[in-house]
Formats: C-alpha cells, structure tokens, sequence
C-alpha cells in the first residue's frame, strides 16, 4: 500500500482575524478524505515547524478550533512507515463529515497570536460548497 505525496499550497491564506497568523495550506488527497481513515497527513516540514514534538507512538491530544468557532478534539501522533515517518491528525471524522470535506479541498492552518491556539479553515473546491452554504440552505 503506497502513499500518495501530499500537495501543499502556500498563497492566499484566507482566514480575516488579525491576530491569526497563517501556518500552512494543504490540499487533501483521496486518502485524506476518505472517512475510514479518520486522518489527516501533515507534511514533515510543517509537521515539525508548527506541531509539538512527538516520538513514535506517542499521542498527543490536540483542541483546536475552526473558522466557525466550533471546537474539535483531535490527537496527533507519528509512525514509521516505509523508512520514513508520518505525522498525522488522528480522530477527524466528524470534523470531515460536518465539513463535507472531499478530496481536493485544502485546509489552512493558522495560529492564534493570543493563546497560540490551532485554528483550521476548510476551503471548498469550486465544485463544492462550504460549511456557511451549507447552513444557509
């Protein structure tokens, strides 16, 4: 079983509060947006810049926040895999199911200046909608 190399976006981080500072943007493959992984990948770089420090095996619990102000309680772990280590968000189901999130769509990750709190912003692809469509309707 591979595992597709994971596209990063770095421009145009959306997310309007001042004092949140923009980490990341990571487009989600096939595989991150499949419900029975529950995961998300994060890439190494940003794995090791923005997330605590974490050796294999180690969960770390991790709350954090959407643009919508919800909160979701993930954990966050790494793993050896093919002679190479993975970093992943763990426990994302509902946060994908609530979010509608689909292969293609990116998610940005910013920081809040005031309490270095993890905030997370779903950008739809143009096929689909976003989470403020969606309760419009």
């Amino acid at each position: 079983m591979g595992y597709k190399t994971d596209q990063v976006v770095h421009h145009e981080l959306s997310c309007q509060q001042a004092d949140h500072i923009p980490l990341f943007e990571k487009l989600m493959s096939e595989s991150d947006a499949k419900l029975k992984h529950s995961r998300i990948v994060i890439p190494t770089k940003y794995a090791k810049a923005y997330f605590p420090e974490v050796s294999e095996g180690q969960v770390i619990p991790l709350d954090v926040l959407d643009t919508d102000g919800n909160e979701w309680h993930f954990s966050y772990r790494c793993w050896i895999s093919k002679c190479r280590t993975e970093y992943v968000l763990q426990g994302v189901n509902y946060f994908k199911r609530a979010k509608n999130l689909q292969a293609g769509d990116t998610v940005a990750f910013y920081r809040r200046e005031s309490d270095e709190k993890l905030i997370l912003e779903l950008k739809k692809t143009s096929a689909g909608t976003s989470s403020h469509d969606q309760a419009s309707t």
